[in-house]
């Protein structure tokens, strides 16, 4: 029987191969492709304008219960402009996506699949809601919607003054953090810890 001399010397080599193979075969990208966020099963919304005077560079933890899944993932959201970077990864730290959105414009390269997490486009206007005004909110809103504020909350309501969306703030210093975002009638929450 031949005996390997050392197969730490072989062994890291082809695993690593085999991650890369596994990581290049999932990538897939979508360009300049934009679905409908649906507020209500049936009212979708556009992706709101903003702008973004003082950039900035988040890592957070996001804790989510999405129907019967929960889970966690790592993000890093860069925000510049009128250009918004969210990267999303595993808690072991492997890329999973990463999402571009700037004037309008999507693109998103998908390393993995997520079944934990609602769709990008939803999760892009989560973070939205918890980052742009009340006036760029409801530019996008169906006729009769609304954006209720205070200080501990930011409310979406329908037509009828029904929530359907809520995030939960608390105060630092002069600004409101976002620390949880509850969808009300698509079953999901997403917790936000923010990381060093």
């Amino acid at each position: 029987m031949t005996r390997l001399a050392n197969p730490k010397r072989w062994l890291r080599p082809v695993a690593l191969t085999a991650l890369l193979t596994l990581t290049a075969c999932a990538t897939v990208e979508d360009t300049n492709t934009l679905a409908p966020v649906h507020l209500t099963p049936e009212d979708s919304v556009a992706l709101p304008s903003f702008f973004i005077g003082k950039s900035f560079v988040k890592q957070q933890l996001l804790n989510v219960t999405y129907g019967e899944n929960t889970g966690s993932v790592l993000t890093v959201l860069e925000g510049e402009g009128s250009t918004l970077k969210l990267s999303v990864l595993s808690t072991l730290g492997i890329r999973l996506l990463d999402a571009l959105y700037s004037d309008g414009t999507l693109q998103v390269t998908r390393y993995l699949d997520i079944d934990r997490l609602p769709p990008v486009e939803q999760v892009l206007f989560d973070i939205l809601l918890t980052l742009t005004s009340k006036e760029e909110l409801s530019a996008v809103l169906p006729q009769g919607c609304s954006v209720q504020d205070t200080a501990a909350e930011r409310v979406l309501l329908d037509e009828k003054g029904t929530p359907v969306e809520r995030v939960t703030f608390r105060r630092e210093g002069s600004e409101r953090v976002a620390t949880a975002i509850e969808h009300l009638l698509f079953n999901y929450r997403i917790t936000l810890e923010d990381l060093p």
